[in-house]
């Protein structure tokens, strides 16, 4: 009996020791009005890195009613400096978002140049400043959170257990 204590100790410990590693950021969007169109570029993670995986969702509204405009396909173009890293099409699918994923190859300012096209004709272009951090060599692992959570996680084991033995008797 003692083991379940001791148990449900160790659990509740490590559970909320660990929960800090597994918390998710929401993305920013990037919007910018143009002429009757607002170009809306979703960008997750908030802040973007060399070596991890952004991911970008392209939409187009009309500002005054905020009712999605139609395109059939976009033009990406991402770059640095005078150097273009990056440039593809992107037909627009049938249900879902418009979604490109990208790894930067370096950290740096950046450009994202996107158009938004409707059978091969333009209807609107944006572009916006992107900065990417350089790969961190951190990972993640933070001792105070870690401990913090651990002696909460203790405390609850604690409690468990003290329900337990008093269920018991």
């Amino acid at each position: 009996m003692k083991h379940i204590y001791i148990a449900s100790i160790l659990f509740f410990g490590l559970l909320f020791g660990a929960l800090h590693v597994s918390a998710h950021s929401t993305g920013v969007s990037l919007e910018k009005t143009i002429d009757e169109y607002r170009v809306d570029i979703g960008q997750n993670p908030p802040v973007l890195e060399t070596e991890n995986p952004a991911v970008f969702d392209f939409d187009l509204v009309f500002e005054k009613t905020g009712e999605r405009a139609e395109f059939s396909d976009i033009w990406v173009r991402i770059v640095q400096g005078k150097k273009t890293v990056f440039a593809s099409g992107i037909n627009k699918p049938d249900f879902g978002n418009t979604t490109m994923v990208y790894t930067f190859p370096q950290g740096g300012e950046y450009e994202l140049n996107v158009r938004f096209q409707k059978a091969g004709e333009k209807i609107v272009e944006a572009s916006f400043p992107l900065a990417i951090e350089g790969v961190t060599t951190d990972s993640g692992f933070n001792l105070p959170l870690l401990l913090l959570g651990f002696f909460i996680g203790t405390i609850c084991g604690f409690l468990v257990s003290f329900i337990l033995l008093k269920k018991k008797t």
